[in-house]
C-alpha cells in the first residue's frame, strides 16, 4: 500500500528494535550480577534497580531510541496516507513517543518517590493502553474491513493488549504494594520484599506488553505492502 515504508525496511527497523531490547536486558541482567553479587528477578525487582547504574543507562538509553526508530513508519504515513489517515498515525506515533518518555521518567524515578513514581507508572500504562487501542484501530482502518488480513490480526492483537494493560491499571491490590513479608532468620524477625513484589512485577509486565504492542504494530504495516 502506497504511504508506507517498504516492508523489507519495516522488519529491518523490527529486528534492531528486538536485538537491541534483547542486548539491553542481557547486558543489564549481567551488569547487575555482577555489582550486587546475585541475580536481577523480574518479580520483585524495580526496572530502576536495573538501570541504576550510569553505564547501564546509556544501553538503556539507546534501546528507547529503537523503540522510537522502530515505529517510525507512523510519522512516515503521516503526509500521504491513501486513506486519509495521516492524522490517525500521527496522533498514534505521538502516543508513542509520549510513552517513551514516561517509560524513562519511570525507570529513573525510584519508588522511594512514592507519589511521583506512582503517578508516572499510572500514565505510562495508560499511554501503552492508548498506544494499543488507537494502534488496533489504524489497522483495522488500514485493513479495508479485512481485505489484508494479516493486518487486521494485528490490529486486534494491539487492541486486546491495550485492554489488558488497562486491566492491570484497575488491579485493586495495588492499594497495599508497599506490604512487605517477613520471615524469620537465625532467631531474627527479618522485614524485606516477597517474592512477588506486585508493583514491580506490573511494570515489567507493562514494558513487555508495550514490545509487544510495538511489535504487532509493525508487522501489521510491513505485511500490507507484501
Amino acid at each position: 500500500m502506497e504511504g508506507n515504508l517498504p516492508p523489507s525496511l519495516s522488519f529491518a527497523f523490527l529486528g534492531a528494535f528486538l536485538l537491541v531490547d534483547a542486548f539491553f536486558v542481557f547486558f543489564a541482567r549481567l551488569y547487575y550480577k555482577k555489582k550486587k553479587g546475585q541475580a536481577f528477578s523480574f518479580l520483585n525487582g524495580f526496572p530502576f534497580e536495573l538501570v541504576m547504574d550510569k553505564t547501564v543507562k546509556v544501553f538503556f538509553a539507546i534501546a528507547c531510541f529503537f523503540d522510537l526508530f522502530a515505529n517510525v513508519h507512523f510519522f512516515v504515513t503521516f503526509s500521504h496516507n491513501p486513506r486519509g489517515l495521516g492524522f490517525l498515525a500521527f496522533a498514534l506515533g505521538l502516543c508513542v513517543v509520549i510513552r517513551t518518555l514516561l517509560l524513562m521518567f519511570m525507570v529513573v524515578l525510584p519508588a522511594s518517590y512514592n507519589k511521583q513514581h506512582i503517578l508516572v507508572v499510572s500514565l505510562y500504562f495508560g499511554f501503552a493502553a492508548l498506544v494499543g487501542l488507537l494502534g488496533g484501530f489504524y489497522l483495522f482502518r488500514l485493513s479495508q474491513g479485512g481485505l489484508y488480513p494479516a493486518t487486521l490480526v494485528f490490529g486486534i492483537l494491539s487492541m486486546m493488549l491495550g485492554v489488558f494493560n488497562l486491566l492491570i491499571m484497575a488491579n485493586p491490590r495495588f492499594a497495599s504494594w508497599a506490604k512487605l513479608a517477613s520471615e524469620e532468620e537465625g532467631g531474627e524477625v527479618v522485614v524485606k520484599r516477597p517474592a512477588f513484589f506486585l508493583l514491580a512485577a506490573s511494570e515489567w509486565l507493562g514494558i513487555l506488553l508495550s514490545v509487544l504492542i510495538s511489535v504487532f504494530l509493525s508487522l501489521g504495516v510491513a505485511f500490507l505492502a507484501l
